[in-house]
């Protein structure tokens, strides 16, 4: 009896068309500070897409900063800048997942260097890696936009591609 006394004086308080419309115009302003704050504060910046993280498979990797020569023992998960150099040592595999969700397997021996990596005016991903020496597996996602760019330099060849699976050695 309570329950439906309660829910008859709460069906009463909206059912008045002036209360209706304040309730419905509520909603509408939750819905549109929701979505205009999503488009705000969750947008893809520069700042993030001019990072990408490392994965150790196996063995040890070194980093190399983009300030130095000198090249420092990396750990799993780090998170790696524009001008950092990635070795991997005899027996050692790692992995580098981009903002875009595209990946680099860099083999045992391999020296990879990240030359460009950032998200142009148009917001598309600018990926240059220079590969020095050695072997890598290239996972590209499908870039539908003409600006975006994933490029692998070598000493003999450059690779520019805008979606596929490849290895470069």
């Amino acid at each position: 009896r309570r329950f439906s006394s309660a829910i008859g004086d709460f069906w009463q308080t909206f059912s008045a068309p002036q209360k209706w419309s304040v309730a419905v115009t509520a909603v509408l302003v939750i819905v549109l500070f929701a979505t205009l704050g999503q488009s705000l504060f969750f947008k893809s910046s520069p700042a993030m897409a001019s990072t990408c993280v490392l994965q150790i498979l196996s063995g040890e990797v070194d980093i190399s900063d983009k300030d130095s020569d000198i090249f420092e023992s990396g750990s799993d998960g780090m998170v790696l800048e524009m001008g950092t150099q990635v070795k991997t040592e005899s027996n050692s595999h790692a992995l580098i997942t981009f903002n875009d969700g595209s990946t680099i397997t860099l083999e045992p021996g391999t020296v990879l260097e990240i030359d460009r990596l950032e998200t142009n005016e148009a917001g598309s991903p600018v990926i240059i890696l220079s590969q020095l020496v050695g072997s890598t597996w290239s996972s590209v996602v499908p870039m539908t936009n003409p600006d975006s760019r994933f490029e692998i330099e070598t000493p003999t060849a450059t690779a520019v591609v805008h979606g596929t699976l490849f290895t470069t050695e």
